[in-house]
């Protein structure tokens, strides 16, 4: 049977809400007891939750009395948490245009974005765009972002200047920067994989069956040919969430990824290297994941995936960091955890799950994606000039891609010409992403 991850969850002091496809549940903190549920609400209020679609967005007041949420309704949704009732809606959410010119003061990091200057910090032609932000408790004048692109980008966002750019895109399973390019990594990866094919089928006697392993590589045929060098090219990153926790040693950044089944870790500061991260491999993927002031990290994981197995099947799994490493803990509120892996868990059916698309980010990001290549032309020769290409792109996606690498040297262009003029009232408005 199959059941809906926690796509959200905020655990408290006195009570733990818990989001689960269109749901909501609150729990008691301590017993785990589920007091209130949207999930045993008369059934054509039920419906309307379900009609309304996954919620998408959750914000929890500082006095946790009240929650808001989103779904794909677009409709703003505020709920008490005691009694769980529906406390007010809002359907105005339409654009109005601004009729006056924003003025910029001294705290603002950019004018208004209808006549302003922007801070484009994830700018590249394939992949632009930020997908997670997050500003330490440490340092409230730094902000992190991350997106699509291979860095982790610390920024002064009062000023809009980059202090730090961590790399992600050279990462091995281990965390650490192992100096190859990926696609060194690719040719590495496909060589390995024909060398085991050949060896196995030197090793089986005539007429013997094949191991059944999926590790094992099969025999290439159209579809499964140089299936681990395939699966090298779909390891790109696309960051989910970060947050920050405080330990013994400091304050630690966390974050995730969209499909990754490792959650991350690294010290705050501005000179951190990619040798300080450290990476906690679940097996599954890692859907979200909450830091509580004791230090812990409830993780949200996704155990429909058709790779788990019975040990992986747990829906939350939590971490602590000791000594900068992470290490299991389930001794903190273990009945709690016990129930949000077995009593509060919502079956789903199939079309349910694919609703929820929790890997959308992953179709934003470029299938052959090398950082080593130039800026311009990796994409496109890729899908033009390759005959391993899986699938080639259309005149529509390259029409896309040729309209982005357009833009960016328009961005590059009126940079230049900034720099050239030293001026700082150097306004770059009349260049517009889209």
């Amino acid at each position: 049977m199959s059941f809906y991850p926690y796509s959200n969850l905020f655990v408290g002091s006195s009570r733990t809400i818990a989001i689960s496809g269109s749901h909501i549940q609150v729990l008691d903190s301590t017993t785990g007891q589920v007091l209130y549920s949207t999930a045993t609400l008369p059934e054509e209020e039920k419906a309307k939750l379900v009609k309304a679609g996954p919620i998408r967005c959750t914000a929890l007041s500082s006095s946790e009395k009240y929650l808001a949420t989103t779904a794909e309704d677009k409709i703003l949704k505020i709920w008490e948490v005691e009694g769980l009732r529906l406390s007010s809606e809002s359907y105005d959410f339409t654009y109005v245009p601004l009729t006056e010119k924003q003025k910029r003061d001294a705290l603002s990091s950019h004018e208004n974005p209808s006549s302003g200057k922007l801070i484009l910090g994830h700018a590249s032609p394939l992949n632009a765009f930020v997908s997670a932000i997050h500003i330490p408790q440490s340092n409230t004048s730094i902000l992190v972002s991350g997106g699509g692109d291979p860095i982790l980008k610390f920024w002064d966002w009062l000023s809009g200047e980059v202090k730090h750019e961590l790399p992600r895109g050279s990462w091995d399973e281990d965390g650490e920067d192992t100096g190859e390019s990926n696609r060194t990594k690719r040719k590495k990866a496909k060589a390995k994989a024909r060398a085991e094919a050949k060896n196995k089928e030197a090793s089986q006697e005539p007429g013997a069956a094949a191991p059944e392993s999926e590790n094992v590589p099969q025999e290439e045929t159209e579809g499964s040919k140089d299936a681990v060098g395939d699966e090298e090219l779909r390891k790109v990153l696309a960051v989910h969430q970060i947050g920050s926790v405080n330990t013994e040693a400091g304050e630690y950044l966390i974050f995730s990824a969209v499909g990754a089944t490792a959650l991350f870790a690294l010290p705050f500061k501005l000179d951190v290297t990619p040798e300080e991260i450290q990476s906690f491999d679940f097996g599954i993927p890692v859907i979200n994941f909450t830091t509580l002031v004791d230090g812990s990290i409830y993780v949200s994981l996704d155990q429909n995936y058709k790779g788990a197995t019975e040990d992986d099947r747990r829906s939350l799994q939590v971490l602590r960091l000791v000594d900068g490493k992470f290490q299991k803990s389930d001794d903190s509120k273990k009945d709690l955890i016990a129930s949000l892996n077995s009593s509060t868990l919502l079956p789903a059916i199939v079309e349910e799950l694919k609703i929820l698309d929790l890997y959308g980010d992953l179709s934003s990001l470029p299938k052959h994606n090398d950082p080593d290549a130039g800026e311009g032309e990796d994409a496109v020769s890729v899908a033009e000039g390759s005959s391993k290409a899986e699938k080639p792109q259309t005149k529509r996606e390259l029409g896309r891609l040729r309209k982005k690498q357009a833009v960016l040297a328009q961005l590059q262009a009126a940079q230049e010409v900034h720099d050239d003029s030293g001026s700082k009232g150097q306004d770059c408005s009349d260049v517009i992403m889209k």
